[in-house]
């Protein structure tokens, strides 16, 4: 049986088939996401698959299952639940954790050789997670650049939307020095994505000297960030990915006891 995992998050679904990374954008329409859905598993169309589904849009998820039910009723359709986790935690409502910092957590863990982690993902929102002594501890929960540059545009009645450029540093940039903008676009872009990368790196780097631990980052809006990220910081694009594909095996394998 051939595994299709998915992490939908939401401003982008991604997709691995067989290791094949695809993404389908939020804004698409409903046609143009099943188009390209269709695409991404077209290597693998016979046969049976397994659908291995880490979300946090519930209306992506909706969408999602109800094509699979309608194209291809007898594939297997799971949403990754935090049972499915072989993951100890130590906070108030372990069901009440996005499944994709339980997830990503997890599976950073599991490959850290029992050191602890500090797992990082970026995207809309900003999430950092401590994995301590093999326990899921908790985190923090801050708004992702996309999100911040939104909220300037609604709050204020001047300043434009800009969420659909760019960040305006180049590789000219060092981290310790601060670009200045010379219009009021620059400015707000260069505010968001400096204030972005520091807040970043600060709170990690703290986390990690009080833990003593290992750091694993993923998510979109890092990408453009990479060549910054200290040294000893790992950067894994596929990691959700990964970690669901594994958790669907591990479903298929006790379902075949």
């Amino acid at each position: 049986m051939f595994v299709v995992a998915l992490d939908i998050g939401n401003s982008s679904t991604k997709i691995s088939v067989n290791g094949r990374l695809t993404r389908v954008a939020a804004n698409l329409d409903t046609k143009d996401q099943q188009a390209l859905l269709g695409q991404a598993i077209e290597p693998v169309a016979f046969g049976d698959l397994f659908w291995s589904v880490c979300s946090v849009n519930r209306k992506s998820t909706s969408r999602l299952r109800d094509w699979v039910a309608a194209e291809r009723p007898a594939d297997r359709f799971h949403e990754i639940h935090a049972d499915d986790i072989p993951l100890p935690s130590n906070v108030e409502n372990r069901n009440g954790v996005g499944r994709d910092r339980l997830l990503g957590s997890w599976w950073a863990s599991k490959n850290s050789d029992g050191r602890n982690v500090v797992v990082v993902d970026a995207g809309t929102a900003v999430t950092i997670d401590v994995v301590n002594e093999k326990t899921f501890i908790g985190g923090l929960i801050f708004p992702g650049a996309d999100t911040c540059l939104k909220a300037l545009s609604d709050k204020t009645d001047a300043l434009p939307d800009l969420t659909a450029l760019p960040s305006p540093i180049d590789d000219s940039w060092i981290p310790e020095s601060i670009q200045i903008g010379r219009s009021t676009n620059e400015a707000i872009l260069l505010g968001v994505h400096q204030h972005q990368f520091a807040g970043i790196l600060s709170v990690v780097s703290s986390l990690q000297r009080c833990y003593d631990a290992d750091v694993v980052c993923t998510g979109g809006a890092l990408l453009p960030m990479v060549q910054w990220l200290p040294e000893n910081w790992q950067f894994d694009e596929s990691l959700l990915l990964d970690a669901a594909n594994a958790i669907a095996n591990l479903i298929i394998e006790g379902s075949s006891e």
